[in-house]
This record gives structure tokens, C-alpha cells and sequence, in this order.
């Protein structure tokens, strides 16, 4: 840790990147902060060339985040930064999975607006339901190049922190707490169950431990896990009032992993 603070980078959601704005000091962020991606499409598999490599040599700078994901580089970068703490969250395992020959890509928003589906290299890609057993074969497997490669990385002393983050059941809104529904949208025209998101995260959260025993899993109580109609980035079952954000701040730093250097 550097006298500055921990350096600490994030793979995930901006359900954890929100907790640097929402309940850390002003100007706080993270060292480097890589989303829309899944652990199925973070690496390839050893010796398989990634066709979707030259999609990615395309993107400028604000598309940086979509291009780390086609480019495959993310753990790359994380080695090179060499961050204290990766903190890690799987809410943007919502998307389906596209399989793009040897590669697989998070069928995120950004994706979708990007235009790169009506690239000629991505014209055959054939969409995997994130809620059926192949896309979770291809997360596991995902999950094995991870740990496999976090050595070579040089990550060694780097230290992980799951954010172990499950979807609202209720949210925050002008007239009182409400329920929400188990049906909703994550992108246009496609519905899915919370109930059944839940249970994936919940599956994944396991697995991740098992394959990572030195990891720390937080998780702000349930009496947190509220949605918040009025949040910046619009209502969805995984933005959460700022209680939520402030637990999960405290929660780290009392595991000993604290995600800003103390006033």
C-alpha cells in the first residue's frame, strides 16, 4: 500500500464503482475501474486466438472499458497497475453471453450500441441465455483461467474483495418503500426474473470462494439492499440507496481492506 492509500481497482459494476462517489471522500476513485464484462469473456482460453481481437483495435478511449472486454486484456492491465486490492462484483452477469468462434463476448448495452454486432466478425454470434447451464460452464471455466493466470499476472500480492451483491426486492420511492416485481427489464424488449438473477449470483458467490479461499466476502445487510427510484443512474433493482454504498465502504474497511486512504 502506498502512502497515498491502497491502490485498489475494480471489476465489475457501477454498483461498487458508486461507493467511491456516493460515500467516499470528494475526488475519490478507484486506480482503474473495468465493467461490462463477465468473468466467461474476461480471458481466453490458453492457446485460442481471439477473433474478436480487432474489434477492439478499433475503439478510441471512451469506449475503453468495451474494448478491454474484446481485446481480452483486462488481466493484463490489472498487472500492470499492480492495484493493493481488486474489488469485484458480478451484477454485469446479467447479459447474455454471445460465442463468437474460440471467443465470448458480454452482450452488454454498450455493446449493442457500439454497432459491432453488424461487424462481419460478429455477424455469426450465436447468444447464450445467461440463466442456462452453458453460459455457467462458460463462467466457471472463466473463473479457472482467472485463478490460473493470476500468478503469472504478477497479482500475487494483490488481495481480493468479493462485493457479494444480490438484487433489491424493494425499492425507495416519493411515496414510501415499495415491492418490485420479479419481472424486469435489463435491456429493450428483454425481461427477466430477479428471483432467478439472485439465484445465479448466489450460485456464483459459492463458486467464487471455493476457487478463491483467501478472498473476503462483504455484503451490506438486507435491510440495506433497497433500490433507489430517485439514484443518479436511474431506478433499477441493483442502485441502491446510499446506506447501501456506506455499509459497503465500512464493511471493507473493518475486514481491513479499506477502499480510500483515512482522512
Amino acid at each position: 500500500m502506498s502512502a497515498a492509500g491502497p491502490r485498489v481497482a475494480v471489476v465489475g459494476s457501477c454498483v461498487t464503482r458508486d461507493t467511491w462517489s456516493l460515500a467516499g471522500p470528494p475526488e475519490s476513485r478507484p486506480l482503474r475501474y473495468f465493467d461490462r464484462t463477465s468473468l466467461a469473456s474476461l480471458t481466453m482460453a490458453a492457446g485460442c486466438e481471439n477473433p474478436l481481437a480487432p474489434l477492439a483495435a478499433g475503439l478510441n478511449n471512451q469506449h475503453r472499458h468495451l474494448r478491454a472486454e474484446l481485446a481480452k486484456d483486462t488481466l493484463a492491465q490489472l498487472g500492470a497497475c499492480q492495484p493493493d486490492l481488486l474489488v469485484l462484483d458480478f451484477i454485469d452477469e446479467r447479459f447474455d453471453l454471445l460465442a463468437c468462434g474460440a471467443g465470448v463476448a458480454n452482450e452488454s448495452l454498450e455493446l449493442l450500441q457500439s454497432g459491432l454486432l453488424h461487424h462481419p466478425l460478429m455477424a455469426g454470434a450465436r447468444r447464450i441465455d445467461r440463466l442456462g447451464e452453458e453460459a455457467w460452464q462458460h463462467w466457471e471455466a472463466g473463473l479457472l483461467r482467472l485463478r490460473q493466470g493470476w500468478q503469472g499476472a504478477g497479482l500475487g500480492a494483490c488481495r481480493i474483495l468479493l462485493h457479494a451483491c444480490l438484487w433489491a426486492d424493494e425499492i425507495e420511492t416519493p411515496a414510501g418503500r415499495q415491492p418490485l416485481p420479479d419481472a424486469c427489464q435489463i435491456l429493450p424488449a428483454r425481461v427477466t426474473s430477479r428471483a432467478a438473477h439472485n439465484a445465479l449470483l448466489r450460485r456464483m458467490h459459492a463458486r467464487f470462494a471455493e476457487v478463491f479461499p483467501a478472498a473476503t466476502l462483504v455484503a451490506p445487510p438486507p435491510a440495506l439492499r433497497v433500490a433507489d427510484a430517485a439514484h443518479r443512474w436511474g431506478p433499477a433493482p441493483f442502485h441502491f440507496v446510499r446506506p447501501y454504498y456506506q455499509s459497503l465502504a465500512a464493511q471493507a474497511a473493518a475486514a481491513g481492506l479499506p477502499l480510500w486512504a483515512a482522512p
